[in-house]
């Protein structure tokens, strides 16, 4: 079986044991182990604080983005924030849109917005266990194969993406017409990723 001459090992079995302690004396090094925990804690507790400080920027950001649209009718693009005590930051919107699961969820969005603005992408892999299962039949020739005809059906698995195309971030006043909804519920419907960056704290 040329097509499926691969080395097969298979996986001994190990008992779980206690991992060894090794020792290594030294001030030096004594020193830079202590400092790499104590940061490595510094740091996880930081990007935590972090993490939560960002996202009330973004909530606040992203009202004011939809205030915008809802104001100029058009995309404003990325813009600068201030607080009222001068610290800035940036805040980008893209057109990168939240992924849409279901297909389901999909023809409702194609229903309401119209097939034009959103894309279906199927790609197809082999069923392994399938592949597996027949690698004799299939090595003789996959078209010429003993393969069940329900295995046939079942060779490929099929994954299909749908999304908004990006040039729906610079319609959705449009979109929002033409489909008889409010700005904010096609903003929410396209979920595009937004984030802030460029953050600056004004010290004086």
């Amino acid at each position: 079986m040329a097509l499926f001459n691969k080395a097969k090992t298979s996986a001994t079995k190990k008992t779980k044991t206690e991992k060894r302690l090794v020792s290594i004396s030294g001030s030096e090094f004594d020193q830079a182990l202590y400092e790499a925990a104590t940061l490595d804690a510094q740091i996880k507790n930081l990007t935590a604080k972090l993490n939560a400080a960002k996202n009330i920027v973004k909530v606040a950001s992203v009202q004011e983005w939809k205030n915008i649209y809802n104001k100029e009718g058009i995309n404003s693009g990325s813009f600068n924030i201030e607080s009222e005590n001068g610290h800035t930051c940036q805040f980008i919107p893209t057109t990168k849109f939240g992924k849409i699961s279901e297909e389901e969820t999909y023809n409702d969005y194609v229903e309401t917005y119209g097939a034009e603005n959103l894309t279906e992408e199927t790609t197809y892999s082999f069923n392994s266990k399938i592949l597996e299962k027949n690698q004799e039949a299939i090595e003789k020739a996959i078209m010429e194969s003993d393969i069940s005809e329900d295995d046939k059906e079942n060779l490929l698995d099929a994954n299909t993406k749908w999304q908004f195309k990006s040039t729906c971030l610079d319609k959705v006043k449009m979109l929002a017409k033409d489909a008889n909804l409010e700005i904010d519920d096609v903003l929410e419907d396209l979920s595009p990723v937004v984030y802030p960056k460029l953050f600056k704290a004004n010290l004086k």
